[in-house]
């Protein structure tokens, strides 16, 4: 005689999808998985990170300013950032600067600008920002996957040597829009060949089309994929250049909306950091202004010290933004691929020489 118990047992989970889905939630980060980036905010209070970074932007200012007024777009001599004035304006200006020193300023070409300004530019970014962006993006993801940040000296080397694959991950998908530009030039060429015959234009005018959105999927794509891309190089074991930049191209496609609800999130940290430090310039401004009045001849010095300390929310902001996402990219990977945010790839730790025998 069989007994009933040989029927295959099902787990209270598979009677129960509340429970199961309860016991799954170990902690609030799992229901509320944006909440892992507001461990990142330490990066705003980090005093060598946003040093560094203050010097990233003065070095890149700088040399933006000295290529652009050899080729003549600009006239040359000290401008500033902006007037004292504008100090209140933290987060429209942090965002713009962000942007600019970010990798996929490559597929921003200002129509009015020459290619040799853009081409310069656009190398000088890539440069200056690569080491100190894979640095930070490192230092976020450590923080979101609730880890200590590493420490400077030895992540700052992992970042240096992993900037080549940073640029060709930055590089690949530019080439890739040439190429694809290639065939759109020689159709309008052979249109100017031919003439004005309307079948042949439409028809030329559809392949154009379908080439240039191809093209176009690269190029706005790799506003997303490119730091994504450089995320995964900064944070992951052996990464491959090109697979790191197919993972944001991934989980772009994949998870649009995951992404548009961390880059929601992320802004809002942004904006509130960057409120609170442009409270400290400002703080700072009146402070030095108060002091120089008792001094003669102190208004260009005061003028200066204004610009050097508007600089400041920028850098908190900058550094913040780079953390930020280090940590929107471990979040991203645990939705499209399900591997843990806290499985963060950290450095064997080198075992100490033993002391000499006496």
């Amino acid at each position: 005689n069989r007994s009933d118990d040989s029927r295959p047992t099902r787990s209270r989970s598979d009677r129960d999808p509340e429970s199961g889905l309860f016991e799954r939630i170990r902690e609030w980060y799992d229901l509320f998985p944006w909440m892992r980036l507001v461990r990142a905010l330490r990066l705003a209070g980090s005093p060598p990170l946003v040093l560094l970074t203050y010097l990233c932007l003065g070095i890149w200012w700088f040399g933006q300013q000295w290529i652009l007024a050899e080729v003549g777009e600009i006239p040359r001599g000290w401008t500033g950032p902006v007037p004292l004035s504008d100090v209140s304006r933290p987060f429209v200006e942090s965002t713009q600067v962000a942007f600019e020193t970010s990798p996929t300023s490559i597929y921003a070409l200002p129509l009015e600008s020459e290619a040799l300004s853009w081409l310069l530019a656009t190398a000088w970014t890539l440069v200056v920002w690569t080491p100190i962006a894979l640095l930070l993006m490192r230092q976020g993801a450590l923080l979101t996957a609730g880890r200590s940040m590493a420490g400077l000296r030895g992540a700052l080397g992992i970042a240096l040597s992993r900037v080549p694959r940073a640029w060709l991950a930055a590089l690949v998908p530019a080439i890739c829009v040439a190429v694809m530009a290639l065939p759109v030039f020689l159709i309008g060429l052979a249109g100017t060949w031919v003439g004005t015959i309307e079948l042949l234009e439409t028809t030329a005018a559809i392949a154009m089309a379908l080439i240039a959105i191809l093209a176009g999927v690269l190029a706005f794509g790799g506003h997303f994929a490119i730091p994504l891309g450089w995320a995964a190089i900064a944070t992951e074991s052996n990464p491959d250049p090109l697979d790191s930049l197919s993972r944001g191209y991934e989980y772009l496609l994949r998870r649009p909306l995951s992404l548009v609800l961390y880059g929601l999130f992320a802004t809002l940290l942004t904006f509130v950091v960057a409120v609170l430090a442009s409270g400290v310039a400002s703080a700072a401004v009146v402070v030095v202004e108060g002091v120089l009045q008792y001094s003669d001849d102190s208004e260009s010095l005061l003028e200066r010290t204004a610009n050097i300390l508007h600089w400041f929310p920028l850098a908190v902001a900058v550094t913040l933004v780079w953390g930020l996402v280090g940590g929107v990219y471990l979040l991203l990977r645990r939705d499209a691929g399900g591997q843990e945010v806290e499985d963060v790839w950290i450095p064997p730790v080198e075992p100490e020489s033993p002391l000499p025998s006496l």
